[in-house]
């Protein structure tokens, strides 16, 4: 969660520790976001979090296009975000399972091409 208070620390910790696979847990409600909150306004609440209305949150994303440009910009920046720690991406999953939102799923795995791993559905 690279936009949680702790993950300052967490990179500091993994930075100690070159063999561990450090990956990149997305969060698209239920934290801080990277972005400001005016350029995400569909997915924060009145306090500038991302919100906890899971359900809410995926079908907004689901219909509102604008909305999904917002998800898929954040997800963008969280890898960015990543990506500036100088750590190795070694994994890719999502905060309550959000990775495997079907209008965002396509995205995340164009994002993470080229990391070894990351948490998907299994194909029915």
């Amino acid at each position: 969660m690279v936009a949680a208070p702790a993950a300052a620390d967490a990179v500091r910790r993994a930075q100690r520790l070159p063999g561990l696979g450090v990956g990149l847990h997305l969060t698209l409600v239920d934290d801080v976001p990277m972005l400001p909150p005016a350029e995400i306004a569909d997915l924060v609440g009145p306090d500038g979090r991302l919100t906890s209305r899971l359900i809410a949150t995926g079908i907004r994303i689901a219909v509102l296009p604008r909305a999904r440009r917002q998800a898929e910009a954040e997800i963008r920046a969280q890898f960015e975000g990543f990506r500036r720690t100088g750590l190795v991406l070694d994994h890719v999953n999502g905060h309550h399972h959000y990775h495997q939102h079907p209008v965002l799923f396509g995205a995340i795995l164009a994002l993470a091409a080229g990391v070894p791993r990351h948490r998907r559905a299994r194909p029915s």
